[in-house]
């Protein structure tokens, strides 16, 4: 069973008001980054990097509700979605 760290502490909420998150790919290696603070321009912090032998060719977005038994359905609000493709080097 999961705490509900928010009911708990709700000042945690003040820290998620520009919670980001980027995903980069370079060759193989992925880079997951996430921002969080109560200023819009947080700087990144690197949550994890690792290489995956694999190409993928679509990328998706979703939201879910998190380590809980039940919760109410939100909806989760995307202010910006950006996609930049260098160039790659496929046949």
């Amino acid at each position: 069973m999961q705490t509900d760290s928010v009911r708990d502490h709700p000042l945690i909420l003040q820290d998620m008001t520009y919670l980001s998150l980027r995903i980069e790919k370079q060759g193989k290696r992925f880079r997951i980054l996430y921002a969080d603070g109560v200023n819009e321009n947080t700087s990144f912090k690197e949550a994890v990097s690792h290489e995956f032998a694999m190409r993928p060719r679509w990328v998706g977005l979703f939201a879910l509700r998190g380590f809980v038994d039940s919760a109410a359905a939100i909806p989760a609000q995307f202010r910006l979605f950006n996609l930049q493709c260098d160039a790659c080097n496929r046949p």
